[in-house]
C-alpha cells in the first residue's frame, strides 16, 4: 500500500471543508481533502443555498440564541461575494439580495413587534402594498409583507469556486480504516475511487463529512450520542414560470413554507423546504407531494398548479448533539488530540467553523515537516455535484 503524506487531511468536501481546506492553504499548510461521493454532494448541494441572518428566528420568542449568533455571518460572506473577503468568491452567482418573509395566521403573536423592531434594525423594511407582487397580492397575507436583507446563493457555484483553488488536492475515495495513534489518528487506509488503496498520513485531521463524521466520532471514541440525524424531505415545484424566494411563517418556530427558485431549462424549479420538508420526512414520497400541493395552492392560490411538476429529494442532515443532548446553535468541534469533528450546523456558519478549526490547538501545534508534500494530482480527483433540480428524478403532474 502507498504512502502518501500532508501536513492535514480534511474528510469531506462540503462547503466546511473546502473552506477550511482554502484558510489552511493561505496558512501555507500542504493539505488534501477526501471525498467518498461529489464535491458537496451530501447536504451542501441540498441545501437552499440561504445566508441566513437569523431574522426567522425567534419570531416566535424561541431559538432567540441562533438568532443572535446568525447576526454578524453574512458579512463575511459578502465580503468574499464581493472579492474583499477571506476568499474569492467572486464568481458564485447570487440568486436574490432579499427573501420576503409574511403570515397567513389571522392571530400570530409577537409577529408584528418582532418585525417592527427587525426593522428598526436595520435588517427588514416592510414592503408598501403598490410594490408586493402579484402572487402576493392575489392572497394577500394577514399584516403587512415584509423584505428580509438576506441573500441566496447557487450553490453549486459556490462549491465550484472553493474547489477551484485546491485543485490536484481534492481526492475521490473512502476511508477503509482509521489508524489509531495515543491520542487522535497516525493515518486513514483509504480505498480510492479507481479500486486501488492508499495510506494518508498526517500531522493533523480534520472531519467535516456529515454523515461520515459519525464513523470518525465512533474511531475517536466520542461515542454514538455524540451525533444525531434529522432527515427533511425536500420538495421540488418544476415548470415555475417566475422565480420567488420568500417565508411563509406561522406560529410554528419552522416556517409554514421556505420558498427558493433555480433555473431550469426555460422555467424555473421552486425548492421547498420548513416545515414541508420536516413533516415530509415522515411521509413517503407521494404523500410529501400531494400534502406539498395542498400546502402550496393554499398559501398561492392564484398560480397554476395543475400544470406543475412534482419530485422530492431525501436529506440525511447529519448534526453533532452537544452534553446536553441538544443541538448546539452555533457551529461545534470535538477534538480528541490531532484530530477533529467538525458541523457547521448551517451554511452560513461556514467561514466561523473554519475559523475555529485553525484556532485549535490541533492544528496550531503541527510541527514543520521535513519531507516535502505528496503529490496527489494523479490520484482520482473529486469533482462537484449536481443539486437536486439537476438529478435524474421521478417527476409527476398532480
Amino acid at each position: 500500500m502507498n504512502s502518501y503524506h500532508c501536513d492535514v487531511v480534511v474528510v469531506g468536501g462540503g462547503v466546511a471543508g473546502l473552506w477550511t481546506a482554502n484558510r489552511l492553504v493561505q496558512q501555507g499548510r500542504s493539505v488534501v481533502v477526501l471525498e467518498a461521493k461529489a464535491l458537496g454532494g451530501g447536504q451542501t448541494l441540498a441545501s437552499q443555498g440561504i445566508l441566513h441572518g437569523g431574522v426567522k428566528y425567534g419570531i416566535d420568542g424561541a431559538k432567540r440564541e441562533i438568532a443572535h449568533q446568525l447576526r454578524d455571518l453574512p458579512p463575511r460572506w459578502l465580503a468574499c461575494l464581493g472579492g474583499q473577503g477571506e476568499l474569492d468568491l467572486k464568481s458564485v452567482r447570487v440568486l436574490a439580495r432579499e427573501q420576503l418573509l409574511w403570515s397567513r395566521d389571522r392571530i400570530l403573536g409577537g409577529f408584528a413587534s418582532a418585525m417592527a423592531r427587525k426593522a428598526m434594525q436595520g435588517v427588514v423594511e416592510e414592503v408598501p402594498k403598490n410594490h408586493w407582487p402579484e402572487v402576493i397580492r392575489s392572497s394577500p397575507p394577514t399584516g403587512s409583507l415584509y423584505a428580509v436583507q438576506e441573500v441566496v446563493l447557487d450553490i453549486l457555484s459556490v462549491v465550484t469556486a472553493l474547489s477551484k483553488p485546491l485543485h490536484g488536492k481534492l481526492i475521490a475515495g473512502d476511508i477503509h480504516q482509521f489508524i489509531p495513534r495515543e491520542s487522535g489518528l497516525a493515518a486513514l487506509e483509504v480505498a480510492l475511487a479507481n479500486g486501488a488503496q492508499i495510506r494518508l498520513e498526517a500531522e493533523a485531521f480534520v472531519f467535516t463529512a456529515g454523515t461520515g463524521n459519525e464513523r470518525a466520532a465512533e474511531a475517536l471514541g466520542f461515542g454514538s450520542t455524540a451525533t444525531q440525524r434529522r432527515p427533511l424531505r425536500m420538495v421540488m415545484a418544476r415548470g415555475m414560470n417566475f422565480p420567488f424566494y420568500g417565508h411563509c411563517v406561522t406560529a410554528s418556530p419552522k416556517p409554514r413554507a421556505t420558498i427558493t427558485s433555480h433555473p431550469s431549462d426555460d422555467s424555473w424549479v421552486w425548492y421547498l423546504g420548513g416545515e414541508i420538508a420536516e413533516k415530509g420526512a415522515a411521509l413517503n414520497p407521494s404523500e410529501t407531494i400531494e400534502r406539498t400541493a395542498k400546502e402550496m395552492r393554499a398559501i398561492f392560490p392564484s398560480v397554476g398548479w395543475h400544470t406543475v411538476e412534482w419530485a422530492c429529494h431525501a436529506v440525511d442532515r447529519a448534526e453533532p448533539r452537544d452534553s446536553d443532548g441538544r443541538l448546539p446553535p452555533e457551529p461545534y468541534v470535538m477534538a480528541r488530540g490531532n484530530t477533529l469533528v467538525a458541523w457547521p450546523a448551517k451554511l452560513v456558519y461556514a467561514p466561523l467553523l473554519a475559523t475555529r478549526i485553525l484556532a485549535s490547538p490541533s492544528l496550531m501545534n503541527i510541527s514543520s515537516k521535513t519531507l516535502p508534500p505528496s503529490d496527489f494530482s494523479k490520484l482520482p480527483q473529486a469533482s462537484p455535484g449536481c443539486p437536486p433540480w439537476l438529478l435524474p428524478q421521478a417527476w409527476t403532474r398532480l
